[in-house]
């Protein structure tokens, strides 16, 4: 398995706009494949935020991951905080450590690039994450949880 940046990979731009869409985006009217990929697209950055990494084997997809920036707001104060997104690991690769090579390698360069700690939001794989360093930071409408970790001694 390797994982290579999207900017470094683009032939699977495609089949990641169709999987991400039809994981994460199907029941939203406004969401398209096509938004999709133009989302993506965005993200096919290496030195800066957001990017995306892709796990694949020569020409066969495994899995995917984002960073991206995303804004917090409070009554007091807005600020941009890292977050980890679009993580998804094909079927048949489930099982086989692709998801967790993939937050690893997501962790690593949001770290190089001056990151200290990343965030991310999920309902349903909490305990996965809590394995994998990830400590509940705030509890939204059950079961969803916000999850942070922090990249200073990874």
């Amino acid at each position: 398995m390797q994982i290579s940046l999207l900017r470094d990979v683009p032939q699977f731009l495609p089949a990641l706009a169709e999987a991400l869409h039809e994981t994460f985006w199907l029941t939203d009217p406004a969401a398209s494949v096509a938004r999709a990929h133009e989302r993506l697209s965005l993200r096919m950055n290496a030195e800066m935020l957001p990017f995306t990494l892709v796990a694949h084997d020569d020409a066969q997809l495994l899995g995917t991951g984002s960073v991206v920036i995303n804004e917090l707001q409070d009554e007091n104060q807005s600020l941009q905080a890292a977050w980890l997104s679009g993580v998804w690991v094909d079927d048949t690769q489930r099982g086989k450590g692709v998801g967790t090579a993939v937050i690893a390698a997501c962790c690593s360069h949001a770290r190089d690039l001056g990151e200290p700690a990343l965030l991310l939001m999920t309902a349903d794989e909490r305990e996965f994450y809590e394995r994998r360093g990830w400590a509940v930071i705030d509890a939204l409408a059950s079961p969803t949880v916000v999850m942070r970790r922090s990249l200073l001694h990874i």
